[in-house]
Protein backbone atom coordinates (compact mmCIF):
# COMPACT_ATOMS: atom_id res chain seq x y z
CA UNK A 1 0.00 0.00 0.00
CA UNK A 2 1.44 3.35 -0.99
CA UNK A 3 0.96 6.68 0.81
CA UNK A 4 -1.94 7.77 -1.43
CA UNK A 5 -3.80 4.52 -0.74
CA UNK A 6 -3.17 4.99 2.99
CA UNK A 7 -4.72 8.46 2.89
CA UNK A 8 -7.74 7.17 0.97
CA UNK A 9 -8.24 4.31 3.46
CA UNK A 10 -7.77 6.64 6.44
CA UNK A 11 -10.83 8.61 5.38
CA UNK A 12 -12.89 5.49 6.17
CA UNK A 13 -11.32 4.96 9.59
CA UNK A 14 -12.85 6.20 12.83
CA UNK A 15 -10.50 6.48 15.79
CA UNK A 16 -12.11 7.03 19.17
CA UNK A 17 -9.70 8.58 21.62
CA UNK A 18 -10.75 8.41 25.28
CA UNK A 19 -10.59 11.87 26.78
CA UNK A 20 -9.95 11.20 30.46
CA UNK A 21 -10.56 13.57 33.34
CA UNK A 22 -7.79 16.20 33.01
CA UNK A 23 -8.69 19.22 30.95
CA UNK A 24 -7.03 22.53 30.24
CA UNK A 25 -9.58 24.38 32.40
CA UNK A 26 -8.27 22.55 35.49
CA UNK A 27 -5.04 24.54 35.20
CA UNK A 28 -6.35 27.59 33.31
CA UNK A 29 -10.02 28.21 34.22
CA UNK A 30 -10.18 31.32 32.01
CA UNK A 31 -8.85 29.54 28.90
CA UNK A 32 -12.18 29.67 27.03
CA UNK A 33 -13.36 27.45 24.14
CA UNK A 34 -10.75 25.22 22.54
CA UNK A 35 -10.51 22.19 20.24
CA UNK A 36 -10.67 18.77 21.92
CA UNK A 37 -7.09 17.94 20.94
CA UNK A 38 -5.95 20.92 23.00
CA UNK A 39 -8.56 20.71 25.77
CA UNK A 40 -7.70 17.25 27.07
CA UNK A 41 -4.37 17.22 28.91
CA UNK A 42 -4.24 13.80 30.56
CA UNK A 43 -1.45 11.34 29.81
CA UNK A 44 -3.82 8.70 28.37
CA UNK A 45 -5.32 11.15 25.87
CA UNK A 46 -1.89 12.53 24.90
CA UNK A 47 -0.40 9.05 24.42
CA UNK A 48 -3.25 7.79 22.25
CA UNK A 49 -3.34 11.06 20.29
CA UNK A 50 0.39 10.65 19.47
CA UNK A 51 -0.22 7.08 18.29
CA UNK A 52 -3.23 8.17 16.22
CA UNK A 53 -1.27 11.03 14.65
CA UNK A 54 1.80 8.88 13.88
CA UNK A 55 -0.12 5.95 12.39
CA UNK A 56 -2.67 7.92 10.41
CA UNK A 57 -1.20 9.96 7.59
CA UNK A 58 -3.92 12.63 7.66
CA UNK A 59 -4.60 15.27 10.29
CA UNK A 60 -8.26 16.01 10.86
CA UNK A 61 -9.27 19.56 11.65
Amino acid sequence: MNENESVENAHNLLVIVPCGKSKIWDKSPDHGPTRARNAYTGSLFRSIEIIRRDFLVIELS
